[in-house]
């Protein structure tokens, strides 16, 4: 198993029953494990990558939440 994935559960991100559901579909559908999970939506595909940077030690930023003003020049 990864240790990503392990940390998953033992950060609460999901539980072990949804990481086993993921872990099986993502065997049987011959998949990575982290689109089947987003696809399930146990997580958002933004929910992973502030999970990955996080475990990265990134500072993660939502630009969602920033105006971003056209340049005038």
């Amino acid at each position: 198993m990864d240790d990503l994935e392990i940390k998953l559960v033992q950060n609460s991100w999901i539980n072990a029953q949804q990481f086993q559901l993921v872990k099986e579909e993502a065997k049987k559908l011959d998949k990575s494990f982290w689109p089947v999970l987003i696809r399930n939506k146990y997580m958002s595909s933004e929910d992973v990558a502030l999970f990955f940077a996080q475990e990265a030690g990134i500072p993660y930023v939502k630009l969602a939440d920033y105006k971003i003003s056209r340049s005038e020049e």
